[in-house]
């Protein structure tokens, strides 16, 4: 998930992949390291997500601030007036709900 561009739209982030809209998203670890240039790229790939909407400055910004969260932090943003993504940690990890035991 990437930040929604702040047209507007004061918090919330978008997937990638689908285009949704999301309140809320889980830091994951995914192996190697991510720059707004791959977003970019990988956006443009799937076509789901107007990219014309997302700056560089909000991505690099964006990305920057993941650095201050540790993997499996639940995270939501804000936007200011000028468009700075700022994340929010809501909850340490996301919440787990055991399946049946296995015989």
């Amino acid at each position: 998930m990437i930040p929604l561009p702040a047209t507007g739209i004061t918090e919330g982030f978008v997937g990638i992949k689908s285009g949704k809209r999301f309140q809320v998203g889980a830091l994951v670890y995914i192996g190697v390291s991510v720059s707004s240039a791959d977003i970019r790229l990988r956006v443009s790939k799937l076509a789901a997500v107007d990219l014309a909407k997302f700056s560089d400055k909000l991505l690099d910004d964006y990305l920057s601030a993941l650095g201050e969260f540790k993997i499996g932090n639940v995270l939501s943003v804000t936007y200011a007036p000028d468009g700075t993504p700022a994340l929010t940690k809501i909850a340490e990890h996301t919440a787990f709900t055991p399946g049946p035991p296995l015989p």
